[in-house]
């Protein structure tokens, strides 16, 4: 209900399995999510025959979170490309804020950053589909910093972006998650 949500462009990846469920939830909700499909491990693994297309998308969510931000809109980043049974388990190669960041540097765009942590307290990370999607999900939000204070905190800790993000968004989370 808030006026700001309600007017701002918001951009959000979504694995390209998950495009319909997606939609759907989007126009139940009343949001106006920009939606972008992209063919992540999960998707490849319902549907092996898209193997080649791994990637495919991702591109098309930069150019449209570059817009976004242009526009002072909301970006969503999912790090861990993909539902990952707790935080930090996408591996190591994993470079997505690292990437978008790049990209924004090269087009002179500082966006700020907020941490937010998902979970279903009490609920098992592996439970199937229906158990999670029938209980509470507990959002909490952490940090808020612009590009300079994020950039402060990254050379005091000497982790890269990604590694600290999954460090903040650990203490968002319940147990089960982590």
């Amino acid at each position: 209900e808030d006026d700001f949500f309600r007017k701002a462009r918001i951009t959000a990846p979504v694995g390209a399995h998950q495009l319909k469920k997606a939609q759907l939830a989007n126009r139940i909700f009343g949001a106006k999510l920009d939606l972008i499909p992209v063919v992540n491990n999960h998707t490849i693994v319902k549907n092996p025959n898209m193997n080649g297309r791994r990637g495919e998308g991702l591109k098309q969510y930069l150019k449209a979170s570059l817009e976004t931000l242009r526009e002072g809109g909301i970006v969503l980043v999912f790090f861990q490309a993909g539902r990952e049974p707790t935080i930090g388990t996408a591996g190591e190669n994993n470079i997505v804020l690292e990437g978008l960041f790049r990209i924004l540097d090269r087009n002179k765009v500082k966006p700020a950053i907020a941490f937010l942590g998902v979970s279903i307290p009490g609920v098992d990370p592996h439970a199937g589909e229906c158990k999670k999607a029938l209980n509470p999900y507990l959002l909490q939000v952490g940090n808020v910093l612009t590009r300079g204070e994020l950039e402060t905190k990254l050379q005091s800790s000497g982790q890269g972006v990604d590694a600290y993000a999954f460090e903040q968004v650990k203490e968002l989370v319940t147990a089960e998650y982590r």
